[in-house]
Parts: structure tokens; C-alpha cells; sequence
């Protein structure tokens, strides 16, 4: 936390504000202001309510069951008194924290800024109203605007510092990923887009037409890469608004293409048939050439499996939570640890518990579709993105990695092979902005998953 900058200088600020001196303002401000502070709390995200943009971070449902009761909770404790360096040390923490849960979520500070003029001004009239003296007035209210200003400061502080960190780390994701993994995948696309193209051409020649049957490109092994690792991986080159262009035009060409079928009108659907074959054939062009400028080099991953780190795991997450926010398209966690490692290391060392992290992670990036993320989260634990993805699906995909796992026959140098199990805990994104909390349940599964026996799959409820 002493990282912030300026933190020795708000502990004095705040040292000086919360001092004997003004041990009877701030009794005054706690006794006139905390009767009030659920309408104070109320007053200040309705503010924030009238803004599209915080519209998707703060529902009503949301912000009647939950916050307004953590802001009443705020508006109480910075108007007490703090006399030792401890207390003032823990709330300078708070507001961190709050900072930190604003850069998670993404939550626009300019709103909040204004939002906290509101705040003040809700507080002040509420001092105009108390029968109290001109200069007692004054000084009570001078105080209580240097007490929110300065607890607001610190939340933008930590904000900012947690805002740059993310886009160094999104930036370095981009390069890592784009020397590493991004000429293997736009190669893996191209077969792709001629896969698709195949199943879209073969299904226009049937008498009939099962809509639902018709691949969507958006859903599409090309589609979900884009989607998710390409929008990532291609962030300030100039192919990704050509590939997202494409993908929306040709999504509305197939689209009509399918109800052109079922008219008889030969000459449009030959038409149309054309023009997806142009705009395909343009992109498998655009695909191989971006493939030939890239340079593979091994940098950025962990170095023993090869995996993503989890330095990156909050810049993949803070993009799917937006896709998910914005499109619908939700994402699943699966957190896997290996069961028994440490007995497995201390019995045939720590060379072969490397070959068997190794295993691991050939058979989880095997098991995951290219718009999937696999990280080595830290020891013998693994977290995995699953993007794409409904509920009821997910459960599926973690027995199923968990079953490969057992059923694989993991091999030492000396051909020694062991059976190795894996715990997983699975969490579906439900819609909450801020992704450290579906990380956190996903924990909370695991660690129900090696509670209960190991070798199992929990799912977060």
C-alpha cells in the first residue's frame, strides 16, 4: 500500500484532520450527518444512475441491495475520530480497495468525481439545516469537504495506478501473445474460414434449410478466436477492423444468403455465393500475410509449460467481462489444481513433477477451442477462460478435462508412468462487472473439490 504516491503525505493530511482539535467538529458532523446517510448514499448513485455508461456497472437491483448500504457504511466512518496511526493506516486501505474495485469494473471516475460534488453538496445542506452558529458552520463544513476530498483523492489514486497497470500489462499481453502465438493461429484460421465457407456452400444445395442448423461465423472456431483472443492478441494493427468489417458484413451476406434460398431466387443466391467466396478469399489473403510478418520468440510465458502467466490473466478477463457486458457472450472460469503434488514430488523428485506440469498443460491447451485461454496460475495450479459459453455447459467441459487427466498415462524419463487426478472448481460469469469476483468463486469450488475427496468437479452455485 506505501507504494502510493504521496501516501506519507496523506497520512499527514488525514493525521491532521482526524486530530483533538477537531474532535467536536467531527462528533457535530457524525451526529448530523449519519441520520441521514442512506438518502445521502441514495442521492449519490442515483447520480450516478442517470449515466449510460454506469448504467451497465450499477444496476438498480444492485445498488438498492448492496451499495447503497456500503456507502451509507462510508459516509459514517470517515466522520469519525481516528487518533492512532493504525486506524488511519486501515482507512486509507479502504479507499484503496474501493479504487482498486473501480479500476476492476471499469467504472468511469469522471462520474464518480461528480458524483462526490453531489455528495458534498447533499452533506452541506444538511449542516445549512442544523440550528448551529455562523463560525462553527464554517469550520464543520470546511471539514467535512477536506475529509470527502481527500478520501476521494485516494480513490483515485489507486484507481489510476491500478488503470496504468492494466493497459502495461494489456500492452505486453499484445506483444507476448503477438510473437508467440498470433502466425500458429492466423494459420489455424484460414483452415477455419474454409471450413465454414464449405458447410455454409454444402448446406445452400439441400432442398431444405434447417435455420438453426446453419453455421453462424460469429460462432465459429474463426469467429470466437476473433472475438475473443484476436481482439487481444491484433489490439493496434490495422488488420483487426479489416477481420471485424469482414466478419459483420459476410455475417449479414450468409444471413440473406439463407433466406434467398428458400425463395428459388437462383441468380441472387449465385450472387451472394460470390460475393462471401470474395470476401472469404480476401481474408485468407489478409491471414497468410499477417502470418509471414510474424516472429516467433519465447518470451512472456512460463517458461516450463509454455502457458500464459497470470500477470495477464487480469487483462484477458477485464475484455471478456466487457464482451460479456456488452454482447451476451458469457464466459466460464475453470481453476484446477493437481492432486497430491507435493506427495508426487517428494516421492520421484522435482524433475518429474516438471514432466508431469508439462503433461498438463499439452493435455489442457489440447482440450480448449482457440478463442480459449489457459494460464499457469502459480505451483501446480491452473486457471482456464472459457469463452463463448452457457451454464449449463460448462460443467461439461471441466468433467471432460478432468477425465482426460485421469485417464492419461503420464510418463517419467526412466518410462515410470503414474496416474495423476486434478480438483477442479468451475464459476460461470453471471453478469457482475467486476472479474475478480467469478476468480474467487471458482477458488471457493476448488477448494470444495479437494475438501470433499479430490479428483471431482465443483460448480460454483
Amino acid at each position: 500500500m506505501k507504494t502510493i504516491p504521496l501516501y506519507e503525505t496523506y497520512m499527514h493530511e488525514l493525521h491532521s484532520l482526524y486530530c483533538k482539535k477537531n474532535a467536536d467538529k467531527l462528533k457535530l458532523l457524525a451526529e448530523l450527518l449519519g441520520p441521514h446517510a442512506q438518502s445521502i448514499a441514495q442521492t449519490f448513485y442515483r447520480v450516478l444512475l442517470r449515466n449510460e455508461k454506469t448504467v451497465p456497472f450499477l444496476t438498480s437491483a444492485m445498488v438498492e441491495e448492496r451499495l447503497v448500504g456500503s456507502m451509507q457504511k462510508w459516509v459514517i466512518e470517515i466522520f469519525h475520530e481516528y487518533e492512532s496511526e493504525e486506524q488511519v493506516e486501515a482507512i486509507i486501505e479502504h479507499q484503496v480497495q474501493i479504487g482498486h474495485v473501480h479500476a476492476r469494473i471499469d467504472l468511469p471516475m469522471s462520474m464518480v468525481n461528480y458524483a462526490a460534488r453531489v455528495l458534498k453538496s447533499e452533506c452541506s445542506e444538511h449542516l445549512f439545516q442544523a440550528d448551529i452558529s455562523g463560525q462553527l458552520l464554517a469550520e464543520s463544513q470546511d471539514l467535512m469537504h477536506r475529509l470527502i476530498d481527500t478520501m476521494v483523492a485516494l480513490i483515485n489514486e489507486s484507481y489510476l495506478l491500478d488503470t496504468v497497470a492494466s493497459e502495461q500489462n494489456a500492452q505486453s499481453f499484445r506483444i507476448q501473445v503477438t510473437f508467440q502465438n498470433l502466425a500458429f493461429d492466423c494459420e489455424r484460421q484460414r483452415v477455419s474460414l474454409l471450413d465454414w465457407t464449405r458447410q455454409l456452400f454444402l448446406i445452400t444445395r439441400e432442398k431444405f434449410i434447417d435455420k438453426e442448423a446453419v453455421p453462424r461465423l460469429r460462432h465459429s472456431d474463426f469467429g470466437l478466436w476473433l472475438t475473443h483472443k484476436g481482439a487481444l492478441m491484433l489490439t493496434g494493427r490495422s488488420e483487426l477492423g479489416v477481420l471485424m468489417e469482414f466478419m459483420s458484413v459476410t455475417s449479414e451476406l450468409s444471413d440473406e444468403l439463407i433466406e434467398s434460398c428458400g425463395q428459388g431466387d437462383e441468380e441472387k443466391v449465385k450472387r451472394l455465393l460470390n460475393q462471401i467466396n470474395d470476401e472469404v478469399s480476401r481474408i485468407i489473403w489478409l491471414l497468410g500475410k499477417t502470418a509471414q510478418e510474424i516472429i516467433d520468440v519465447e518470451s512472456g510465458r512460463d517458461a516450463l509449460t509454455h502457458l500464459f502467466n497470470r500477470r495477464y490473466i487480469d487483462t484477458v478477463l477485464k475484455h471478456e467481462t466487457e464482451c460479456s457486458l456488452k454482447s451476451g457472450m458469457h464466459y466460464g472460469i475453470l481453476y484446477l489444481d493437481i492432486d497430491y503434488f507435493k506427495r508426487l514430488n517428494d516421492q520421484y523428485g522435482h524433475d518429474a513433477g516438471d514432466l508431469v506440469l508439462q503433461q498438463v498443460a499439452n493435455i489442457l491447451m489440447q482440450s480448449v477451442r482457440t478463442g480459449d485461454f489457459v494460464f499457469r496460475y502459480g505451483g501446480e495450479e491452473f486457471l482456464i477462460v472459457i469463452t463463448d459459453i452457457t451454464a449449463d455447459q460448462i460443467t461439461r467441459i471441466a468433467e471432460k478435462v478432468r477425465k482426460m487427466i485421469e485417464d492419461y498415462e503420464f510418463k517419467l524419463k526412466d518410462e515410470t508412468v503414474l496416474a495423476v487426478t486434478i480438483s477442479v472448481g468451475a464459476a460461470f460469469h453471471d453478469g457482475h462487472p467486476d472479474y475478480q469476483r467469478t476468480i474467487r468463486r471458482a477458488d471457493e469450488a476448488l477448494y470444495l473439490a479437494k475438501d470433499s475427496g479430490r479428483n471431482k468437479v465443483v460448480l460454483s452455485e
